[in-house]
């Protein structure tokens, strides 16, 4: 029997005119907001590693899909974090021409616009230590790009300003960090508490726990601003290998899917030799296109593509020098000549 309004359920709840019980809006405690939000954040993660698999050109889905984009994700990490390392070093640290370095200058005083004695903490940790995983974050997300950023519209504008406005907000985030679990915050705790100490956290000077929360709390706040950026980078870099093989496609007289359907495929779609997300986004992008750029604009795109991947790994083997060879005291002819 329908229930009329002004009737009540039988836990007490009136009725609408609709003759339906309004929701009954809980007021959580802070402790519920806080587990509210963690479920839901694990949630996000969980969607983003066992999204919707689309069908790669070789008929298959990603097997392992969560497992492989954990890896892809770390191996991304730790290359990108070596490419802010060496850009910082090649830019701030490397004599390219035998006594011409920045590096003097830097160190001591931030070319001469710094007069504190607490430079020689913030020059590496603001502009290296915690700019490195959290733009290293930025490059996670470009690679491991989310489906639901694949069709946002970013504008030229964007596309080119965006690396300037990351790295600038990057460096003003972190060295606001720095200051404040170096002095802020300990200065605050002893402003309140005293000379109280928590038991059981000794071990987290060892972890550099500052460090990484800095880096994380920056990632944090940087990611939606440069996720669809990131997308736009990778459907840019796909969509040209794209192009360059159905032109080979083309030139050997079969369409598209023809093919796909003998092989003639990039070796990301026959291999995990890309992030799934990539994988899958490439065999959409192929199945989609419905013409080949000019000859000469592959050219130019292939060109560009080729020498910021050779750039980025140069940087990273820089990087990797400096801060596993130089900063545990080794020297470097030429690059880290002192160690």
């Amino acid at each position: 029997m329908r229930q009329q309004p002004g009737d009540r359920h039988p836990g007490g709840v009136p009725v609408t005119a609709a003759g339906e019980t309004p929701a009954v809006r809980e007021t959580a405690s802070f402790p519920g907001r806080v587990k509210g939000k963690v479920r839901a954040w694990t949630a996000g993660f969980a969607t983003t590693l066992t999204e919707p698999q689309a069908v790669l050109l070789t008929g298959k889905t990603v097997r392992f899909r969560a497992a492989q984009t954990l890896l892809w994700s770390v191996i991304a990490g730790l290359f990108f974090v070596q490419v802010v390392y060496g850009l910082y070093d090649a830019v701030l640290q490397v004599a390219w021409w035998p006594g011409h370095s920045l590096k003097a200058a830097w160190d001591t005083n931030g070319f001469g616009l710094v007069h504190s004695g607490n430079w020689p903490l913030y020059r590496h940790l603001s502009f290296r230590d915690t700019a490195g995983p959290a733009l290293a974050t930025m490059g996670i997300v470009t690679v491991t790009a989310k489906r639901k950023y694949w069709d946002v519209p970013v504008s030229t504008l964007r596309m080119v300003t965006a690396p300037l406005v990351i790295i600038v907000l990057t460096f003003a985030l972190g060295t606001l960090g720095v200051y404040l679990v170096f002095f802020g915050l300990p200065d605050a705790w002893h402003h309140l508490l005293g000379s109280r100490t928590v038991p059981g956290t000794r071990w987290l000077g060892y972890l550099s726990a500052g460090q990484i929360l800095i880096g994380v709390v920056t990632a944090k706040i940087l990611h939606r601003y440069w996720a669809p950026v990131g997308a736009a980078l990778q459907g840019s870099f796909l969509d040209w290998q794209v192009d360059r093989w159905q032109a080979k496609a083309v030139r050997a007289g079969m369409s598209a899917g023809q093919a796909a359907a003998r092989g003639m495929i990039p070796a990301v779609e026959r291999l995990p030799l890309a992030p799934p997300a990539a994988r899958e986004r490439l065999a959409q992008m192929w199945r989609d296109n419905t013409g080949l750029r000019r000859r000469r604009t592959r050219k130019l795109a292939a060109a560009g593509a080729v020498t910021l991947l050779v750039l980025l790994a140069l940087l990273a083997l820089l990087g990797a020098v400096g801060h596993y060879a130089a900063g545990h005291g080794i020297a470097v002819p030429y690059l880290f000549p002192k160690g």
